[in-house]
């Protein structure tokens, strides 16, 4: 009966460590673990750069949720923290990386922030500490 269950718990738990730890056969991308890694100079300045980057990463949210949600273990917050944090390092994209950082974590996941969020990105950057 004991073998019966870890047999299920196994077969419910691979699918959604799986999708949390992406496609084994792809080389492994680095993942910002910190904001001070990340060069907020490549932010753009014009609203549409930036209108553009919001839309980038609010689809990534967006699709990660299903797939989050298939797993077995829901669209919780940690599944799509790692499936997001993972497209924006495979972007490679300076900007998409710096913009998805300055947001602010609680919005940062969100794919139904309000508008004023993104426009605003610029005042979240945190600001160097003095030397």
């Amino acid at each position: 009966m004991r073998a019966a269950i870890a047999i299920v718990l196994i077969g419910v738990a691979l699918p959604l460590f799986q999708a949390c730890a992406g496609d084994p056969a792809a080389p492994p991308t680095p993942v910002v673990t910190d904001r001070a890694e990340v060069d907020f100079s490549a932010l753009p300045k014009d609203e549409k750069a930036l209108s553009d980057l919001n839309s980038r990463q609010r689809r990534m949210i967006r699709r990660a949720h299903p797939r989050c949600a298939a797993e077995g273990g829901g669209a919780t917050g940690p599944c799509i923290k790692v499936i997001v944090d993972r497209e924006v390092a495979r972007e490679d994209d300076p900007a998409l990386t710096a913009f998805h950082y300055a947001l602010p974590i609680q919005h940062r996941y969100d794919s139904e922030r309000a508008s004023f969020v993104w426009k605003n990105v610029r005042n979240y950057v945190p600001v160097p500490a003095a030397e």
